[in-house]
């Protein structure tokens, strides 16, 4: 991968609208779009540009804007053009619904949300859609804020990733504000703009 010449870099950025385009073949590379696919396409090849490569990524916008699809381009793309790590593996997370984690957690309690903590890449969907108050033995928790402040202590060997409709102000409202102080060192916060692709 010669980022120097500018055809590879074409030909990459080329790549990287294939695979959008095939998880959603209705998707069109706006003027409004164009800016975030370029951001996101230098992060993804690890180079510093407005994101920084070594934050995760905090997809958020409207409904049906593309942010899980975007994610989901953002994992194959990374997993094709990143070489592997010192153990050989290539670059991928896990992508889990937000409601599956809460289900966990009622299920076994803070052992079930553990995997979502340890994991060393671990991407949360549709994050603010969730119940924000479980009972606990009789104490609410909120797993979410539980979880993601127990992935910021563990940040610097761990990556987060989260789509969202809320809003970087928003995150102080629903999780608290020691959430968010934590939010702006674990991520880059990339709005995705735009109308639904939904019909």
């Amino acid at each position: 991968m010669d980022l120097s010449n500018p055809k590879e870099v074409a030909r990459l950025k080329y790549e990287l609208l294939q695979k959008l385009k095939d998880l959603c073949p209705d998707y069109e590379l706006t003027d409004t779009r164009k800016p975030v696919l370029n951001a996101l396409f230098w992060w993804c090849v690890m180079q510093p540009g407005e994101l920084n490569p070594h934050k995760g990524l905090w997809l958020w916008g409207n409904v049906g804007t593309g942010k899980t699809t975007m994610l989901k381009a953002v994992r194959e793309f990374c997993h094709d053009v990143r070489p592997p790590d010192l153990e050989g593996n290539r670059y991928g997370f896990r992508l889990t619904h937000v409601g599956e984690v809460c289900r966990d957690f009622m299920d076994k309690n803070y052992q079930g949300v553990q995997t979502y903590i340890d994991s060393s890449r671990q991407a949360f969907d549709d994050l603010g859609t969730e119940p924000r108050q479980l009972n606990y033995y009789g104490t609410v928790v909120n797993v979410m804020e539980y979880v993601l402040l127990s992935r910021y202590e563990r940040r610097d060997a761990n990556f987060t990733h989260v789509t969202t409709n809320l809003s970087p102000p928003q995150i102080k409202q629903v999780y608290g504000v020691r959430v968010y102080d934590r939010a702006k060192e674990m991520f880059n916060f990339v709005e995705m703009a735009g109308a639904t692709f939904r019909k």
